[in-house]
């Protein structure tokens, strides 16, 4: 089996293309299925690589760590006329590397399996610009469209902020039909925002925590039909051993910048009274997340995934619903405990990015999935907080 494989081999500052060709038998092929389980070298079709073909339409790249030498490009092909779903296989090998696949940076050290190579550090000071993108749930024209607009990113979906802190409030997966271009996307941001002088934060929310615990209820249509007639598992692609998935289990579920406290849904009047720190509720999720997890940890893990912990608890959003709304008097000590001025949350739908609790509160998740609602983002500079669409307009919050 042949695949003509157009990669970009980057060397220092110059980048020239090479064309790899792949032999690859079928032992081989097997061999390497157990890092995807579901696929076989029977589902692996005599295709040209997406990487150089246009043809039909694909999900991917998903790459796969075989070892420290070793990655394996997946792409999964839809049906197109009266063919079959398939999937296409290529490999690269660490000497190989930096390489740019179908757009995307990787480099050797994306496919070390260290979790202890992860920066664990919660708290960011003398920030001088913030960006902060709500819920996107797989809807990444209009994220394009919304740091584009506002300067965050060029016409080629570059990194062009400088200095700048931008901030997914978490909630990549489900709903949408784009989700692994959106993480692909935030992937590259976050190394070129790195080189720049910048930072890229993603924050994890719980469709993400729900696609790890194999919880598919609301993935889309798009993605269970193509996993379901190659016999895949939806989750098995953002596993631990896969490029994105370790990359996602490094994430923290709080961060703070400046005088802000981000986290994906809230603080509840439960979790409160844990008394745990930013850095150690990160702690504790990391070392669950890759497979660390010490029996101290356990009581505090399940409830900060669970229905009042950091990742699904509502009741900081007066929106006339809640019957959990959390008081005047428990924000207050929630301010006080993690010595910050404002909340800034999503999970928690809202029409147009608002504040709640005299602005202690910002809910910046406005229904992506929508397209009525105006596309919207929170841009805080220096003493300003301000809602920008994506034509660079703004509004006082």
């Amino acid at each position: 089996m042949q695949f003509k494989v157009r990669c970009y081999k980057v060397s220092g500052n110059i980048r020239s293309v090479i064309l790899i060709t792949l032999f690859m038998a079928v032992t081989i092929c097997s061999s390497s299925g157990m890092f995807l389980p579901g696929v076989t070298a029977e589902k692996v079709k005599n295709s040209e690589s997406p990487l150089s073909s246009s043809n039909g339409k694909t999900e991917g790249p998903h790459i796969m760590i075989i070892d420290e030498k070793r990655v394996e490009i997946l792409y999964l092909n839809y049906p197109s006329g009266s063919g079959s779903a398939s999937v296409t296989r290529d490999t690269l090998t660490a000497e190989e590397l930096p390489a740019v696949v179908d757009g995307i940076l990787i480099e050797p050290e994306d496919i070390i399996l260290d979790y202890r190579t992860a920066s664990l550090n919660s708290c960011f000071t003398d920030v001088n610009k913030i960006f902060v993108v709500g819920d996107i749930h797989g809807e990444y024209e209009r994220v394009i469209d919304l740091l584009s607009g506002n300067g965050i990113i060029d016409n080629g979906g570059n990194w062009s902020w400088g200095d700048g802190h931008l901030v997914f409030i978490g909630d990549i997966f489900d709903r949408g039909k784009k989700v692994t271009e959106t993480l692909w996307l935030i992937f590259n941001l976050e190394k070129q925002a790195r080189k720049a002088g910048g930072k890229v934060h993603l924050i994890l929310g719980n469709h993400e925590n729900m696609i790890f615990r194999n919880d598919l209820r609301y993935v889309a249509d798009e993605y269970s039909e193509l996993c379901n007639d190659l016999d895949i598992s939806y989750p098995d692609l953002f596993n631990e051993r896969s490029i994105l998935g370790h990359w996602l289990r490094q994430k923290p579920v709080m961060i703070q910048i400046n005088r802000f406290t981000f986290v994906h849904a809230g603080i509840s009047p439960k979790m409160l009274q844990l008394e745990l720190p930013v850095d150690t509720i990160n702690s504790i999720i990391h070392r669950y997340m890759n497979g660390r997890e010490i029996a101290s940890d356990v009581n505090s893990r399940e409830f900060i995934l669970g229905r009042e912990g950091a990742l699904w608890f509502r009741g900081m959003v007066n929106d006339g619903s809640r019957e959990d709304l959390i008081d005047q008097a428990t924000l207050s000590r929630a301010l006080e405990f993690f010595r910050t001025e404002a909340f800034i949350i999503g999970h928690t739908e809202v029409d147009s990015i608002t504040s709640f609790f005299n602005k202690k509160v910002i809910d910046v998740n406005i229904p992506k999935r929508h397209k009525r609602i105006r596309e919207q983002g929170l841009l805080i500079e220096q003493d300003r907080i301000i809602v920008v669409d994506n034509k660079g307009r703004q509004r006082a919050l």
